[in-house]
């Protein structure tokens, strides 16, 4: 077995992929059914690496994370150095993921 360092220093975000299934369901026709956590990862990960943080937080999809009821997306925050900051956030994404990304910068910009 072979190990190496992680490509982050900081921070992993972790954005579910199965929530999706839930949301499309309740957005019904009047929403778009794009795939939610790949926009959501790639919005924030744009604005995270401009401001500098590339190679500190590393925005990244997984699959279920077990904490959001039906119809919301899950974002869990893990800090590499503080067992404190590990964070999930359950939200609408079609009407907090800019919410969720401001308290995500100001938990991780020290």
């Amino acid at each position: 077995m072979k190990t190496d360092k992680v490509f982050f220093s900081e921070y992993g975000i972790f954005i579910c992929t199965k929530c999706q299934k839930s949301i499309t369901a309740r957005a019904a026709d009047s929403i778009p059914t794009t795939d939610i956590a790949e926009s959501i990862k790639t919005q924030y990960k744009a604005e995270l690496n401009n401001m500098g943080l590339k190679g500190k937080v590393r925005v990244m999809t997984s699959s279920c994370l077990g904490v959001c009821p039906t119809g919301f997306q899950a974002i869990s925050q893990i800090s590499m150095t503080d067992p404190n900051q590990n964070l999930s956030y359950v939200f609408d994404p079609y009407e907090e993921t800019n919410q969720v990304l401001e308290t995500i910068k100001k938990s991780v910009i020290k």
